[in-house]
């Protein structure tokens, strides 16, 4: 079943676009998929988030310019709740924590993609199922995804700027406007994604069609591409993910067990991720 998925994706994406961004990304899931998904842990305590520890990301050189498994992170949570999705209207948000070592020369930066991913809550047509035990990604639908990404650079004088760059042939960038703010907090940028839209289906199947009268189990995930001069190593958060489907607002601050399950990935170092709950160390 594993090597059918893996055929369907990449078949999917070889069609679909030639954006490696987007291809490894789904093909690093389908990996993710296979070794199975770390579950939620206990209940945290108060003001803890979603941490990646010591993620490990590589400088860009031609070889890894156009190869992002040693330059990619990600986090994500599956929501308590299901509900069905709807091709318009819904939006992602959350609070990222980036440590301010990782932008440290002029053209530094991080882009951040941000994906939902669905899973059916039984067997059906196009739910590939997937035995990762019963919090794991079982009957993988596919995923929606935003237009474009949202990009943390260091201009020329070394000044923090965000953009946008959308999903396209010519990857058109213009700025970022009211979907990200940025402030400085000790060691990290805490950065505030607001209302992202998810818009774009891709399924697993040739020709799949958003399926917009099934409530999937929602998982919403925040993807790290860092494209540096230096290597660089950190921990990753991220907090307060909300998304906005086609009835229903869900929250998950990780405070409590408000979650189903969680899974990390730092791609340069994928065995033996963990997902953590922690309090952001200034």
């Amino acid at each position: 079943m594993f090597m059918i998925l893996v055929k369907e994706v990449v078949r999917k994406m070889m069609r679909k676009t030639a954006n490696p961004f987007r291809f490894i990304s789904c093909m690093l899931l389908v990996l993710i998929m296979a070794l199975g998904s770390a579950t939620g842990a206990g209940a945290a305590t108060v003001n803890k988030a979603l941490k990646l520890k010591n993620a490990s990301f590589s400088k860009v050189t031609e070889e890894t310019q156009m190869h992002f498994a040693t330059r990619g992170a990600e986090l994500c949570a599956s929501l308590p709740k299901t509900d069905k999705i709807k091709k318009s209207g819904m939006k992602v948000s959350a609070t990222v924590y980036i440590p301010k070592t990782a932008l440290k020369e002029a053209g530094d930066e991080i882009s951040i993609d941000v994906y939902l991913y669905l899973q059916g809550t039984k067997a059906g047509k196009n739910n590939l199922k997937q035995n990762t035990g019963p919090e794991g990604w079982n009957y993988y639908k596919g995923f929606v995804e935003t237009k474009y990404d949202l990009t943390l650079r260091l201009n020329k004088n070394k000044k923090l700027v965000t953009v946008k760059h959308e999903w396209s042939k010519n990857r058109k960038e213009s700025k970022a406007g009211n979907y990200i703010s940025v402030k400085s907090s000790g060691s990290y940028y805490v950065v505030n994604l607001k209302n992202v839209p998810v818009t774009d289906f891709y399924g697993l199947e040739e020709n799949s069609q958003m399926d917009t009268k099934t409530a999937f189990i929602l998982s919403p995930s925040v993807l790290f591409i860092s494209t540096t001069k230096d290597d660089w190593k950190g921990n990753l958060y991220i907090d307060n993910l909300k998304l906005k489907s086609a009835s229903k607002t869900q929250t998950v601050k990780f405070d409590t067990k408000d979650y189903r399950s969680l899974y990390v990935s730092n791609w340069k170092n994928s065995a033996g991720q963990k997902p953590v709950l922690a309090k952001p160390k200034k």
